[in-house]
């Protein structure tokens, strides 16, 4: 379980209860770190009474302001993907199909690759769709009303964020 340290700041149990739920909510592990810093001010907001909880005790209260957090970051998660998907449709791009990728066998790896393309600025994450599809440089500058120069440039930024995630291989 990975589990952020918080220097005394918040209780280990209360970390790894962040964790279970996002497990629950089949978050991959690597993203568990984002989701306790997510939820950690709302913890740490909270002052748990036993005399005005009525049955409930810490953890129950606890796993409620969890989970409604963890569903926030989803439905936001979900209306950013469906903008971008928006976004891209109306610029004529498509979200590749994932046989694109060429390694659907290795589901870790291409969860790897979506959640570095993800990371990127729209603009960059059009030029990676483009290349995917297998437009020309030319043809995603056309498409983003730039100079190649600066398709060029994206994809130097592309390569470095690739590179600092480990999947930089897949550019090649």
């Amino acid at each position: 379980m990975q589990k952020l340290d918080y220097h005394g700041l918040l209780e280990d149990w209360k970390t790894g209860l962040i964790c279970s739920r996002a497990r629950r909510f089949g978050i991959p592990s690597q993203d568990w770190p984002d989701i306790q810093q997510e939820v950690i001010l709302d913890i740490l907001a909270f002052t748990y009474d036993p005399n005005n909880a009525g049955n409930a005790t810490e953890r129950t209260a606890l796993t409620a302001i969890i989970d409604r957090k963890i569903i926030s970051l989803l439905r936001r998660q979900s209306h950013q993907d469906r903008t971008f998907d928006g976004y891209l449709e109306d610029r004529g791009l498509t979200i590749p199909d994932e046989s694109l990728f060429g390694f659907t066998e290795n589901q870790s790896l291409h969860l790897d690759l979506v959640r570095a393309i993800g990371r990127l600025p729209d603009r960059h994450k059009l030029v990676c769709i483009g290349i995917l599809e297998g437009y020309s440089i030319h043809r995603i500058a056309r498409k983003l009303a730039c100079h190649p120069k600066t398709v060029k440039g994206m994809i130097a930024h592309i390569h470095e964020v690739f590179k600092k995630m480990g999947v930089d291989q897949w550019l090649r």
